[in-house]
């Protein structure tokens, strides 16, 4: 069996309510093989009403309808694909957008009124064969360099012709950052509660959820018409860049996450040395005093716990840690905070 309740790309809030309602689901299992579409303008729809919309970024990218297909994965079953192009001419990169656009159209008004926080849930994989920073993808989930597992979730939703996107951001913009894999399916939920004005991001694998430093300005819920998936790629002689989804799904719920809730801004601590090979220093220049320390691995396993005395500066004993990065979650009296700690 493949796709059961996990990863999806748009739907409601928490299934904890016995009220949660299921708005919309996509596992792309009923459709056949192949293109998505004959259409990459974006005007005609595809299998399932999906749409491929592809704009070129420079006069010399091209593309076929090939780029946007349903495929066969092993383990999962039909999943969608969006690639780049792999072109003729050695060291000569093309810039180009692509993107499959589905239209959610009503699907919020047909909701029970006591669920009025939405719920978007997907899963997804991908790989970005190019260094430069304009590639990215974009889902509510981006990355610029493939040699790294941080991904910038923005901390407030755009409006774009009534578009609802989450775009990428650089981490100095965040709450925190968010930190996933290429080449590995992973699963990625947001929450829009319209009562608060306020966007959360989870992550179960990595335990933890993170809400928004900034208040949504949001008039109208039904303004939200479309779901996008977006490939910003390089199209080039070495390799495909792609962006898989699977388990779309979407969701009114009345429940927020229960996870560990990251609140507190992680710029605001410093580590040092980092990469390290026994102690790191912790620090920060607001008196915010640390009270536990949850050391993670990138797969989300918890790896050690150590407690504080409610310390402004703490030093943590990282030697028996195992060459790698890992995902520091720190306990304060001011919320929670995640840093990346690489040890030697």
């Amino acid at each position: 069996m493949k796709k059961t309740t996990f990863l999806a790309f748009i739907i409601l809030i928490l299934f904890n309510s016995i009220n949660a309602q299921v708005l919309y689901s996509e596992d792309f299992d009923s459709y056949t093989i192949g293109n998505l579409g004959t259409d990459i303008t974006g005007t005609i729809a595809g299998k399932g009403n999906w749409y491929a919309k592809y704009e070129s970024l420079n006069s010399s990218s091209t593309t076929e309808n090939d780029n946007y297909r349903i495929v066969y994965e092993k383990g999962r079953g039909k999943i969608l694909l969006i690639e780049s192009e792999i072109i003729e001419e050695r060291g000569v990169g093309y810039k180009s957008s692509r993107s499959a656009i589905q239209d959610i159209g009503s699907f919020w008004s047909t909701r029970d009124v006591k669920n009025n926080i939405l719920k978007i849930e997907f899963e997804f994989n991908y790989f970005l064969y190019s260094y430069d920073n304009l590639d990215q993808i974009t889902g509510y989930i981006a990355d610029s360099n493939i040699g790294t597992p941080m991904h910038g979730f923005h901390t407030g939703s755009v409006y774009n012709n009534e578009i609802i996107e989450i775009y990428y951001g650089s981490s100095t913009s965040l709450p925190t950052a968010l930190f996933a894999q290429h080449n590995t399916w992973q699963k990625i939920i947001i929450y829009v509660d319209y009562d608060n004005y306020q966007l959360y991001f989870e992550y179960p694998s990595k335990n933890y959820a993170t809400k928004s430093k900034r208040q949504m300005n949001i008039d109208n819920p039904l303004d939200y018409v479309l779901i996008r998936f977006l490939l910003n790629s390089t199209d080039n002689f070495y390799g495909q860049s792609f962006f898989k989804v699977d388990n779309i799904k979407i969701s009114a719920v009345n429940t927020l996450p229960t996870l560990n809730i990251i609140d507190l801004d992680s710029l605001k601590f410093n580590l040092f040395p980092n990469p390290v090979r026994y102690i790191v220093n912790i620090t920060n220049s607001e008196n915010i005093f640390v009270n536990q320390v949850k050391i993670y691995d990138l797969s989300g396993k918890l790896i050690n716990t150590q407690n504080f005395n409610n310390e402004a500066e703490i030093q943590l004993n990282v030697e028996n840690l195992t060459s790698g990065i890992y995902m520091l979650h720190l306990q304060t009296d001011q919320g929670i905070a995640i840093k990346k700690l690489i040890k030697k």
